[in-house]
């Protein structure tokens, strides 16, 4: 199998409580492939940003950017532009993944 370059792609909005089992699950993906993370945070009041911030600090492939838009339909946008992978996986900040979410997901792509 192929193993191109992803980014997931992230919109949240005042996650604080969930964000660190999110963040955790997506950077332990077993995807043999480049993987980054962009999360796009909505003007969260919560210390969801700053708490991203953190965990940006410690890991290089999560990024944080502002939507400054506050939907999350901006929010994809502007990660996707901001995404240096050609392929893009969603994932969304109350929910902790599986850790094969990404590599089967490229896997459907591919196959399908």
């Amino acid at each position: 199998m192929d193993h191109p370059a992803v980014t997931v792609i992230l919109p949240v909005f005042n996650e604080v409580d969930t964000i660190d089992e999110t963040v955790a699950s997506l950077l332990e993906q077993d995807y043999a492939g480049a993987l980054d993370i962009i999360v796009a945070d909505g003007g969260s009041s919560d210390g969801t940003s700053e708490r991203l911030a953190e965990l940006a600090a410690d890991d290089p492939r999560l990024e944080l950017i502002l939507n400054d838009q506050q939907r999350q339909s901006f929010g994809l946008n502007a990660a996707a532009a901001a995404a240096s992978s050609s392929l893009l996986v969603r994932a969304d900040g109350h929910t902790r993944y599986a850790k094969d979410y990404v590599s089967r997901s490229v896997e459907t792509v591919l196959d399908t």
